[in-house]
């Protein structure tokens, strides 16, 4: 896992970014993010590139939330869990429950539910190429999930100092340090001349 400051999340900036990873990667998982996905085209031609399963998910919930809608009772979230995105059968039942509820649903069209559905619909429409592909394709990791807990004690741990991170080198460095604590290696110590 590499971890960086960047002021942006542009195509420009992951390709930087991607570019100081060692190695070419057969493999890589990521957010639905569109500048992700351009950079690491662009870095790895040859790499297969599959959404990861939790941010899928994350997306969807959100997507929910904003139209109100994100109830247990909703016949979307009935089908949606950490399994929706893993496999083909799961996730054609996660798209009819939502067609479905959305040709069911009575809200108007500008309601913030009704926003939320036609979100979802276009969603679904945007990704389910990528969802079918990573679902019909075994062997391969389909979550980032396992690194979501460090990296969120990371930016909880950032939270109150942003204001005065103004340094970029050093604020790398202080990444690095802070990734190497979670893993139970970290020499401070030695890392505070650095800093």
């Amino acid at each position: 896992v590499r971890v960086a400051v960047s002021g942006a999340r542009s195509e420009r900036a992951w390709v930087k970014f991607l570019r100081t990873v060692p190695g070419t990667p057969s493999v890589v998982v990521t957010d639905a993010e569109p500048a992700l996905r351009k950079a690491v085209r662009s870095v790895w031609p040859n790499a297969n590139l599959f959404p990861c399963t939790y941010h899928l998910v994350a997306r969807v919930r959100e997507i929910l939330r904003k139209g109100g809608i994100a109830q247990v009772d909703n016949p979307v979230m009935a089908t949606l869990d950490t399994k929706t995105f893993l496999h083909a059968r799961p996730y054609f039942a996660f798209r009819e429950a939502t067609r479905t509820f959305a040709a069911q649903s009575t809200a108007a069209p500008t309601s913030d539910e009704g926003k939320a559905i036609k979100a979802l619909l276009k969603w679904i429409r945007t990704h389910e190429q990528d969802i079918l592909v990573s679902a019909c394709t075994y062997h391969h990791p389909k979550t980032t999930g396992a690194i979501e807990e460090p990296l969120r004690k990371i930016r909880w741990d950032l939270l109150d100092k942003h204001a005065n991170l103004t340094n970029l080198k050093r604020m790398n460095h202080l990444l690095t340090l802070m990734q190497l604590k979670q893993m139970g290696v970290a020499r401070e110590a030695a890392w505070s001349r650095t800093l």
